[in-house]
């Protein structure tokens, strides 16, 4: 019925019929199979049915929904949890394998957080981690190639994530103890869209307290008036999820800021050391502000730019979008998940 709202009764992470199917096909992933472990009739790889995890599907049209592969919220809170702490926390695969299992595993729990409308504080959690970890993606893959790493599913499945996740914040006021992270998070990596500013004063009046948001407020009014010095220096002092929320827009505003430095340092007679350079700019090393600058048509002779006021090459690299950061060390587990 039109308005119904609709109940999963899947109890476990990935419904036993769908196990059984992709053991047949032999479409396990490595993070779902049990070790060592091989069918008696063939070579195909078991499932760990405490392991395997829903995989996402596109819908099919005009197919009535089966309440037995959809699961409710206390299982996908469940399921959340354990692709965190469980699976993204793993040392002994590459970080490519675990992003490409986990989101399209999280994928799949929006879809079933959907399909059931499901509101409140379980919801917002699922919505929170998902978020995290799509932010969290950002910075890790940043220099992966696309066949590993796609930019523009992971901004659509992450917009996605935190525009449900403000919504249910409105629905839901006594569970939004964490909106201003999040609106923090939406201010960042939003700052260059129509409308931003105007959703960012309005947040003010509501988080003049809050740390984060303050924060993240002055990045964005430094981003705003162009003020690279401010912008970069802010950033080497941000969260590592406020690193990862203002990623995409680093080689933009470092572009901005070569080309202002061009024109204001354009004096034949003038040398700028790249290591001040690297500094300004948070590169993570210098080397990688030297073939920034290279790649530009600016001069570089014994550690020092040269400047001419010329116009400057246009050209991407996403290995420019790299930032220096002192958290390489921490588990993801911890940065998405804490406590």
């Amino acid at each position: 019925m039109e308005g119904e709202l609709l109940e999963g009764k899947c109890l476990f992470m990935c419904p036993l019929s769908e196990q059984t199917r992709r053991q047949q096909q032999n479409r396990l992933s490595v993070f779902e199979i049990l070790p060592n472990a091989t069918s008696r009739i063939s070579s195909r790889l078991l499932a760990h049915e405490i392991k395997a995890v829903k995989e996402y599907a596109r819908p099919a049209a005009g197919k009535a929904i089966d309440l037995n592969l959809i699961r409710p919220i206390d299982v996908l809170l469940k399921t959340i949890r354990y692709l965190i702490k469980s699976v993204a926390n793993r040392q002994d695969k590459p970080w490519a394998a675990i992003y490409s299992f986990v989101s399209n595993r999280i994928r799949a729990i929006k879809q079933d957080l959907t399909i059931q409308r499901c509101k409140g504080n379980k919801a917002i959690l699922v919505l929170e981690l998902a978020t995290r970890f799509y932010l969290c993606s950002e910075l890790k893959m940043v220099d992966a190639p696309v066949e590993e790493f796609d930019p523009i599913l992971n901004k659509e499945q992450l917009l996605d994530a935190i525009y449900k996740l403000l919504e249910l914040y409105i629905d839901d006021t006594a569970n939004c103890s964490n909106q201003a992270e999040f609106e923090s998070y939406n201010m960042l990596y939003n700052l260059d869209t129509e409308g931003i500013k105007v959703r960012a004063m309005l947040m003010n009046t509501y988080f003049r307290e809050s740390v984060i948001f303050q924060h993240a407020l002055r990045i964005c009014k430094a981003a705003w008036q162009k003020n690279y010095v401010r912008f970069f220096k802010l950033i080497s002092k941000s969260s590592y999820l406020c690193k990862c929320a203002v990623l995409r827009h680093i080689y933009r505003i470092r572009r901005e800021a070569i080309q202002t430095m061009n024109i204001a340092y354009g004096n034949r007679a003038s040398r700028f050391p790249i290591e001040k350079l690297a500094q300004i700019l948070q590169f993570k090393e210098c080397s990688l502000a030297e073939e920034f600058s290279s790649a530009y048509g600016i001069e570089v002779t014994c550690n020092q730019l040269t400047f001419t006021k010329k116009p400057l090459i246009a050209f991407q690299d996403r290995r420019f979008n790299t930032i220096a950061s002192t958290d390489d060390d921490i588990s993801i587990s911890a940065i998405i998940a804490p406590g």
